[in-house]
């Protein structure tokens, strides 16, 4: 699992590429700043639960990622993480790759 202990044994070799499918908001949130903060590349899925129209899965960067609750909950977390008085999180939100829908969920989720 991870963590921000176990960041530098996941993510310390040659890495091309991490994909985060993680679905636990702060858990998602970490793995971003991390990736951020260590130059990785990130790929990040938001929230395709209760939806079924891949004619509307898009890939756009956090910033440009509309009507998606995971993406504005990650968001506020990330920005929660900044440091007093900087702004890197926009370089963040331009950096970070999401794949999303932007399909209107069609079925309740059950809970976790």
């Amino acid at each position: 699992l991870f963590n921000a202990a176990a960041a530098a044994e996941l993510l310390g070799g040659p890495v091309a590429l991490v994909i985060d499918a993680i679905d636990d908001i702060a858990t998602k949130a970490e793995l971003q700043v991390h990736c951020f903060r260590a130059g990785l590349p990130l790929l990040s899925a938001l929230g395709a639960g209760g939806k079924a129209d891949c004619g509307c899965l898009h890939v756009a960067p956090l910033a440009d990622v509309l009507g998606d609750p995971v993406a504005s909950s990650v968001g506020k977390l990330v920005r929660a993480a900044e440091p007093a008085g900087g702004d890197w999180w926009r370089s963040l939100d331009q950096r970070v790759e999401c794949v999303y829908s932007s399909e209107k969920q069609r079925v309740g989720l059950l809970p976790m």
